[in-house]
């Protein structure tokens, strides 16, 4: 092994030793595990398995429901970081989950999915807090950029 990289192996080894009792105080761990948690809220299972399935090679720990009220009982009980939800539930007018993810008090991002989004839809979303509205179907090169910015 080349001297340079051995020191450098040896130097990033001692950072990370260094940070074991400080994630093991759950400090960083709880931070890393709230960041990397999506929720899927969606009636249609095709979509919610390929949302799954995406967000799960982006290293989310992803947990997928069909209906609004699974959703608000998984909130609470955990936190996310990240929202994708359908605006359309017969039980559940879409944009009330941007109210939910609000009353729980939660950081996460809330992206939106409907038939077709247009100018109104978009700005009555961005004004009650959604991160971004996507039409569908679902493309994955569109999502695979939103969940870009919602990572910078």
């Amino acid at each position: 092994m080349v001297p340079a990289l051995r020191i450098l192996e040896v130097t990033i080894l001692d950072i990370y030793k260094s940070l074991i009792p400080i994630m093991q105080g759950g400090i960083i761990m709880e931070q890393i595990d709230r960041l990397s948690k999506a929720l899927v809220i969606n009636s249609d299972p095709d979509d919610r398995k390929f949302l799954e399935e995406m967000l799960n090679e982006y290293g989310y720990q992803v947990k997928g429901v069909a209906q609004a009220y699974e959703a608000a009982q998984l909130f609470s009980k955990e936190a996310f970081s990240l929202v994708i939800s359908e605006l359309g539930f017969p039980e559940f007018e879409g944009m009330k989950i941007l109210d939910l993810v609000r009353r729980f008090e939660s950081q996460a991002k809330v992206v939106l999915i409907a038939p077709q989004v247009g100018v109104e839809v978009f700005i009555k979303a961005r004004a009650r807090g959604a991160f971004d509205c996507l039409d569908k179907p679902l493309e994955r090169s569109i999502l695979e950029q939103v969940i870009a910015a919602i990572r910078n």
